[in-house]
C-alpha cells in the first residue's frame, strides 16, 4: 500500500522542467524533416524553423520530391500513401454500413439478421481502417527517419 502511495506521488511530481532546449543551427537541423499530424491533414516540414513542403489531406495529396524517389524512402512514402487512402474509405465504408443497419433495424421484429450483419460488417470495416491507419503511420515514420538517416549530421 505504502509502494503504491509513494509511486503515486513520485508521478504526480513528475520530471523537473527543463524549458525550452536550443537547437544547434547545423545543416542537420535545417534540412530533417519532421511531421505535424492534424485531425484531417498531415503536414511534413523541413528544419527547425518548420518550412512547410507538403500536405497529405483526408483523401491523398502528395510531396513530390518524396514520391518520386525510386529507393526505400520513395517505397515507404507511396506505401503510406495508399494505405492513408484506403483506410478513409474504410471509414466512410463504416460509416455508410452503420447507417444501412439503423435503416434496416425493425423495431418491432425480433430477428433482425440483416440490421445484425450490416452493423458486424461495419465493426469490421473500423478495425480494418484503424489498422491501416496504424501501418500508414508507421510507413511514413519511416520515411522521415530513413529520409533524415541520409542528411549529413553535420557531427565532426
Amino acid at each position: 500500500m505504502r509502494v503504491a502511495l509513494w509511486m503515486m506521488v513520485a508521478a504526480l511530481m513528475g520530471a523537473p522542467d527543463l524549458g525550452a532546449q536550443e537547437v544547434p543551427d547545423t545543416e542537420f537541423s535545417r534540412k530533417a524533416l519532421r511531421v505535424r499530424s492534424g485531425f484531417f491533414s498531415t503536414t511534413v516540414v523541413r528544419g527547425v524553423d518548420g518550412e512547410k513542403l507538403g500536405d497529405i489531406g483526408m483523401f491523398g495529396g502528395d510531396i513530390d520530391f518524396l514520391s518520386r524517389r525510386e529507393d526505400e524512402i520513395g517505397r515507404r512514402f507511396r506505401s503510406y500513401r495508399s494505405k492513408q487512402i484506403a483506410s478513409r474509405w474504410l471509414f466512410l465504408g463504416s460509416f455508410a454500413s452503420m447507417t444501412a443497419a439503423g435503416m434496416a433495424h425493425e423495431p418491432w421484429s425480433r430477428s433482425n439478421q440483416t440490421s445484425k450483419g450490416l452493423f458486424a460488417g461495419s465493426v469490421a470495416l473500423v478495425l480494418g481502417a484503424i489498422v491501416s491507419v496504424a501501418s500508414a503511420k508507421e510507413d511514413l515514420s519511416q520515411t522521415v527517419f530513413h529520409y533524415n538517416g541520409t542528411l549529413d549530421t553535420g557531427q565532426e
